[in-house]
């Protein structure tokens, strides 16, 4: 259970996600100091869990979690990181992704 939010912390950090905007595939980067329970939930802008990424305990180092985008709509989603009382978020937007076929009849 999250009791608190922090804005910082020298065990956790959630570097972001590449590429953003994304049109297949983002992969959210984060590391750890401190071995620890990390939760990683993908939401749209309503604040509805679309995604659950993650759910584990892992060891200190760094991590790349991939985020198939095929299935969602274009638009802005929110990812949320909880480790032990560390929360933070990150945005994600898609893209539609663009046809390199032309049907010519």
């Amino acid at each position: 259970m999250v009791t608190g939010v922090n804005s910082y912390s020298h065990d956790f950090d959630l570097a972001g996600n590449f590429p953003n905007p994304a049109s297949e595939v983002s992969n959210i980067s984060y590391s750890l100091n401190v071995a620890a329970s990390v939760k990683i939930e993908i939401m749209n802008m309503d604040g509805e869990i679309i995604q659950s990424l993650i759910q584990q305990e892992q060891t200190p180092g760094i991590y790349w979690i991939p985020v198939n985008t095929l299935g969602f709509q274009p638009g802005v989603y929110v990812y949320r990181f909880i480790s032990n009382n560390f929360v933070d978020t990150g945005r994600l937007t898609i893209i539609k992704r663009k046809s390199f076929f032309k049907v010519v009849i």
